[in-house]
């Protein structure tokens, strides 16, 4: 192991240590089975398919088509970015984190300066030192490009516990704060589980969402934890991401349901 893997794993553990982490026979609930998983439940595999790029071959094996969002252009820095070679709309992302987007709606009046320095700073930093989830540590830092799909998003992402989808949200991306509205598997709301904002007459049942379900209980086997996401436009679906230890425990859950859920999940 590397003198720089050894300090990761230092680095990472007095963030968590600082949140409150425990030993895991002491982790009772769903938050702090999280912040034990963020550094012990870290896996090569893990790291694979944290990886926004390399995730989509995985999911295109398992499923045994291609579900995700295309990629445009990849680029080994923002110094190989080329504005003029991709589409009037488009999504910067870097692989290696979470939050690390540049949304453009309008090449033609973006401001160029702002995207590479923007990109430039994301793609140099370790997310795994930001949040304390390490298998993001071994992520190689890329830029790529994505479509612009809509104006209006709702992401569709399954909470699957040791194998099986265990309940969903759904969140809003159309204002702020998020809109987060909690179902169980039948499509029947859960209320309360949540601390923000939810509601529930926002949104249908999509017509293909057993098919989501499905392609959620495909993408889930390899993990004892993880929330599968799919984005879902005009009846179609588009695999998102694959997120191992979601919001590296911070609290998002009420009480009784961070108990309740801890007591389901095994680590």
């Amino acid at each position: 192991m590397l003198k720089s893997d050894i300090k990761a794993i230092m680095d990472c553990y007095k963030i968590l240590k600082n949140r409150g982490m425990k030993d895991k026979n002491n982790c009772l609930t769903y938050e702090d089975k999280i912040k034990w998983l963020c550094l012990f439940g870290c896996t090569e595999l893990k790291s694979q398919c944290a990886d926004k790029i390399k995730v989509k071959e995985y999911v295109k094996n398992k499923i045994g088509k291609d579900i995700s969002v295309p990629i445009l252009k990849i680029y080994n820095n923002i110094k190989e970015f080329n504005i003029k070679e991709l589409p009037d709309k488009f999504v910067l992302k870097c692989n290696h984190g979470s939050g690390y987007n540049f949304i453009v709606k309008d090449k033609n009046t973006s401001d160029i300066n702002k995207i590479k320095s923007t990109m430039d700073l994301f793609q140099k930093s370790d997310y795994s030192m930001v949040s304390g989830e390490l298998h993001y540590h071994w992520i190689k830092p890329l830029i790529f490009a994505e479509p612009y799909l809509s104006d209006i998003m709702y992401d569709y992402r399954f909470y699957c516990f040791n194998g099986k989808p265990v309940f969903m949200d759904i969140v809003y991306r159309g204002q702020k704060p998020k809109i987060y509205n909690t179902y169980d598997l039948n499509f029947e709301p859960i209320y309360n589980m949540r601390r923000e904002k939810s509601d529930y007459n926002m949104v249908e049942k999509p017509k293909l969402f057993s098919t989501m379900l499905e392609y959620a209980k495909i993408l889930c086997t390899d993990f004892e934890l993880v929330r599968v996401d799919f984005f879902y436009i005009d009846d179609n679906i588009y695999h998102a991401e694959l997120t191992f230890t979601p919001t590296a425990g911070t609290a998002h859950f009420t009480e009784k349901y961070n108990l309740e859920l801890g007591s389901i999940l095994e680590i």
